[in-house]
């Protein structure tokens, strides 16, 4: 288990880090996308920013941030995930994938629908 998971079990999330594990592939193309390869960026996080990783235009809705985050290693990322899902009072028990889903899209984690997201994090499970 890499340093990055190692956070996200150990925190208070640890009853759903496989979900958020496999979210972060998912975001990341497991792992391999240039942007978590140049910025570290499990989770595709955006800043208004700027930063050498521009969000492409047909990708960002208006008043959206136009820029990805960068962290200065996997570990700054995974912490920024725990503290997100902290601050929008994302509940850390035990709970469904879907449920789980249903929770981050409600507090506009991503625009997907809930099914696709769902689908593509499941993949990594």
């Amino acid at each position: 288990m890499s340093s990055w998971e190692l956070i996200i079990t150990k925190s208070a999330y640890r009853s759903i880090a496989d979900y958020i594990i496999a979210q972060a592939r998912h975001e990341s193309d497991n792992l391999t996308s240039p942007l978590f390869r140049g910025a570290n960026n499990l989770f595709g996080f955006k800043t208004y920013q700027v930063t050498r990783f521009e969000v492409p235009a047909n990708e960002r809705a208006p008043g959206e941030p136009g820029y990805y985050m960068e962290f200065t290693d996997p570990e700054s990322s995974a912490q920024y995930m725990i503290s997100w899902l902290q601050r929008h009072h994302v509940p850390a028990e035990s709970q469904s994938l879907e449920k789980y889903i249903s929770r981050i899209h409600d507090a506009r984690f991503f625009t997907d629908s809930v099914e696709r997201y769902t689908n593509g994090v499941s993949h990594y499970l």
